[in-house]
């Protein structure tokens, strides 16, 4: 008689024990590591807005200002209100990019005009640096802000926003670090945005977005576990500002890679330290690897009512908790938006549709997503017209005024060539 296979065989199994018993201990040992590298997350720091009507103080400004005043200060706070304006429609997306540019244009010339009437005050030199940054002219920003700097040596955060300055002023560093042919270009800029973010963190070592800044330097350097150590600074320090917890979000992963790796014990292979990532996420949301959801929700109490970062909460929770998720998505679709919110399945909406039956936004969202990828995508197959045709009959039998399925209606009626179905 045959003997069975070789996996029936005792001994085999016997000696299968030690493999299984190594690997249960290296996946310990990792998942360890791993919740030992978590960051500190210090609470978000709010700061009231500077104006509680913004579109007030502008009237009242430029009245002033039109009929003589000639007081910098009124330039300079006039100019903060513009940009506060432009800050506010940009978080709430309610309005074109153009037009917030023409905002902050409007600051940078009333910045301009007071420098003329008194060219020692550094907050106007300081805040025209920071508003010629928002206009992408950086040789511009870096000049006003060396002036500022030489001014007042002795202010942080103009040092933090010059190297700043700096680390934009070539080519998108993020994309250039990985181009052989721009990386060259790219270093003597990024060296004295290096210098001048650790200038103002030995003035103040308590600027969290000087800690972040000289991270992503770091980043960029490829020194990646330098820039992990500023990134659980700042993120300790806490933000006040929720740009910074958005930007950090998306390289925090990396750099939190990098610094596993490198408290990983050498006969460890990297693609088993890497591979723990969704265990240490499981065991622990608030893990090195599950610290972007906490940064999103840090940005979220900073600005209720800023699109950006409930974006990208909706987009990871969908992966790991489906049903808080929906809760973000129906409360940002609570915030007056027509666009889509892009990078979300099928299934995820579909699953809102089931949950929400009355609610025609979903429906809105899934027919535009399906427009969209017609537009962006090579490969039309991914476009399904008729699909695309159920939900927005769907979204007009719910809301019968709503203005966009109509259009998007009258747009598959002219692209299939139905002259007739368009006219209605």
């Amino acid at each position: 008689m045959e003997e069975g296979p070789e996996m029936n065989n005792p001994q085999r199994r016997v000696s299968e024990r030690p493999r299984f018993i190594l690997t249960t201990a290296i996946l310990v040992l990792l998942a360890t590591i791993s919740i030992a590298c978590k960051p500190e997350i210090g609470p978000a720091r709010p700061v009231p807005p500077l104006f509680d009507d913004p579109d007030r103080v502008i009237s009242e400004l430029t009245d002033s200002i039109t009929r003589g005043n000639r007081n910098p200060a009124i330039f300079l706070q006039c100019g903060k209100a513009y940009l506060q304006k432009a800050e506010m429609m940009r978080r709430k997306e309610t309005s074109w990019y153009t037009v917030e540019i023409e905002f902050i244009e409007k600051a940078a010339d009333l910045f301009t005009r007071g420098i003329v009437l008194d060219s020692t005050l550094v907050e106007l030199h300081h805040q025209l640096g920071v508003t010629s940054h928002r206009l992408r002219n950086f040789p511009a920003a870096i000049d006003i802000l060396s002036k500022a700097a030489t001014l007042d040596s002795a202010k942080s955060q103009i040092f933090s926003d010059l190297g700043w300055a700096y680390f934009w002023r070539s080519e998108n560093p993020y994309v250039a670090s990985y181009n052989p042919d721009w990386y060259p270009k790219l270093l003597p800029w990024i060296e004295h945005a290096q210098k001048a973010l650790e200038t103002a963190l030995q003035l103040d070592p308590g600027n969290a977005t000087a800690h972040r800044r000289l991270g992503n330097v770091y980043y960029v350097q490829r020194r990646n576990s330098k820039a992990f150590e500023e990134y659980q600074i700042a993120l300790k320090l806490g933000f006040s500002d929720p740009e910074d917890y958005l930007d950090l979000q998306h390289r925090y992963d990396n750099t939190a890679a990098e610094a596993l790796l490198e408290k990983t014990p050498r006969w460890i292979p990297q693609v088993a330290a890497l591979s723990i990532a969704p265990l240490v996420i499981f065991v622990d949301k608030n893990s090195v690897f599950g610290s972007r959801r906490v940064m999103l929700e840090r940005a979220i109490s900073l600005d209720t009512n800023n699109v950006l970062p409930l974006e990208g909460l909706i987009r990871l929770l969908e992966k790991i908790d489906l049903d808080q998720a929906i809760r973000y998505y129906l409360r940002l679709r609570n915030i007056d938006l027509s666009k889509p919110i892009h990078g979300l399945s099928e299934s995820f909406y579909r699953r809102v549709a089931q949950h929400h039956p009355n609610d025609y936004r979903p429906y809105l969202d899934w027919g535009s997503i399906y427009m969209w990828q017609k537009r962006q995508t090579a490969n039309l197959r991914t476009f399904d017209p008729e699909s695309a045709a159920v939900l927005f009959r769907k979204v007009i039998e719910l809301n019968p005024s709503k203005a966009a399925p109509y259009l998007h209606l009258w747009v598959l009626s002219l692209e299939k060539g139905d002259s007739t179905k368009a006219s209605e």
